[in-house]
């Protein structure tokens, strides 16, 4: 059976709160890419991500190679590296790309949902064919998750 799981930006981290990051949803469900972790050492939600973590392997950055290719020299919009904005963005999106690729002709992928209020993400996610869905959006299902158990 296909799960949907999602990688989490920072920004929707810090819509959902610390109690829907505490839930056995967020736990079973939901990671980080390194750089989101790291954009998140110095807050509070940043040792309790560690465990949540996905590595950037060399296949993820294989699709990094990919999704840079398609950004105009000068655009800034989806990464800023100057302004210190969005160094996580790429990644995000090549994580997904990665993970949703099938480990066997056997067994097919979990799909993976990129969550973020970042624009130019979603829209390069899209572009990627990778599902987006917006913080608010997991909050809710989060929500539900917590309803059902009780």
């Amino acid at each position: 059976m296909i799960e949907q799981k999602y990688l989490v930006d920072n920004n929707a981290l810090n819509y959902i709160g610390a109690k829907r990051r505490g839930s056995e949803f967020f736990r079973k469900h939901c990671r980080v890419t390194e750089d989101v972790q790291y954009e998140a050492r110095f807050t509070v939600r940043g040792s309790a991500l560690a465990g949540l973590t996905v590595s950037t392997t060399p296949r993820v950055l294989q699709h990094v190679t990919k999704i840079m290719a398609t950004v105009p020299v000068g655009d800034i919009a989806l990464l800023e590296l100057y302004g210190n904005k969005g160094a996580a963005d790429p990644l995000l999106v090549a994580t997904a790309l990665a993970m949703n690729e099938a480990e066997s002709d056997s067994l097919p992928a979990d799909e993976w949902i990129v969550v973020t209020a970042d624009g130019a993400l979603t829209a390069k996610a899209k572009e990627f064919g990778i599902a987006t869905a917006a913080p608010q959006e997991l909050a809710v299902l989060i929500d539900q998750s917590a309803t059902q158990a009780e």
